[in-house]
């Protein structure tokens, strides 16, 4: 009897010595990949896409790593990849000239583009008619606040006839504050289900606004041709010498339209519309 309690216990004790054994080994295989996490997380170089003319961030730069594996860059144009794993970087854009160059070798990296010029091709459009679309820019009582960081406005335009050749942005500043210039952008889309679709100019639309005034940006050198009616924005994507703590701001004037359509968005919201009114904002056209 004692013989067969010996045996009993000696494979018990096998059985134990193989579950504490393979118990080890799960405890140092998840040891491993937490720490390998862990490092990893905190081994990431941070790489920033940047407009070389202007300082600003360029987001939705196509990057491709040399392994074949592609990234985009966010709102802040910054994309990441493994610190020291000095990868080759391909970075595209279609305002940009595509630039390869080594990245990830620092905890944070810059790459510089230079914008794209593209070549100006004739267009021909009849019949040859000018025409201004648009809210007036100056006579109205009401105004819309531009914000800076993040906030973004946009309005709608009808095409009286198209296609249309877009020749100039004509709006008026009321009031600037918080700051001594701002770099503003102004894009084109499409309109899908009513909202700002996909961007149609292929450069960079920038004006630094200085102080209250008329302004008028010439739109003949980027070529826009519209087939439809069609949604401008507008962002301020720099503050240069910032003179206060509050967030600088430009007032536009807007004209109460009850077929006018306006749109808002911000860092935290997508497209907003709203119907009633219209960006004291026009173009000049040619049809």
């Amino acid at each position: 009897m004692k013989r067969k309690s010996n045996i009993f216990d000696t494979r018990s004790s096998l059985w134990e010595c193989r579950i504490l054994n393979r118990l080890k080994k799960i405890s140092i295989l998840i040891f491993t990949v937490l720490v390998h996490n862990v490092g990893y997380s905190q081994s990431l170089s941070k790489v920033y896409i940047y407009d070389k003319e202007h300082i600003i961030p360029v987001e939705d730069a196509n990057i491709v790593l040399k392994n074949g594996v592609t990234l985009s860059s966010d709102k802040n144009g910054m994309f990441e990849i493994p610190l020291f794993y000095s990868d080759t970087v391909t970075v595209s854009h279609v305002s940009y000239i595509t630039s390869t160059t080594i990245a990830g070798i620092k905890d944070a990296d810059t790459i510089f583009l230079n914008s794209r010029f593209y070549e100006i091709t004739p267009v021909s459009v009849f019949p040859k008619r000018i025409k201004r679309i648009g809210a007036s820019t100056q006579k109205e009582k009401h105004f819309g606040m531009l914000y800076a960081y993040g906030h973004e406005i946009a309005q709608k335009f009808k095409l009286p006839k198209s296609p249309a050749r877009l020749l100039d942005i004509k709006f008026h500043v009321l009031e600037m504050r918080g700051s001594d210039s701002l770099l503003i952008k102004f894009d084109f889309f499409n309109i899908a289900k009513g909202l700002p679709g996909k961007k149609t100019n292929h450069q960079q639309i920038l004006c630094t606004v200085k102080q209250e005034k008329d302004i008028s940006i010439e739109l003949t050198p980027y070529n826009i041709v519209m087939n439809d009616d069609f949604i401008l924005t507008m962002k301020i994507v720099k503050v240069y010498a910032a003179t206060s703590d509050k967030i600088p701001y430009i007032k536009i004037p807007v004209k109460v339209d009850l077929f006018g359509e306006t749109f808002m968005r911000t860092w935290r919201t997508g497209w907003n519309k709203k119907k009633g009114a219209s960006l004291g904002i026009h173009i000049l056209t040619n049809y």
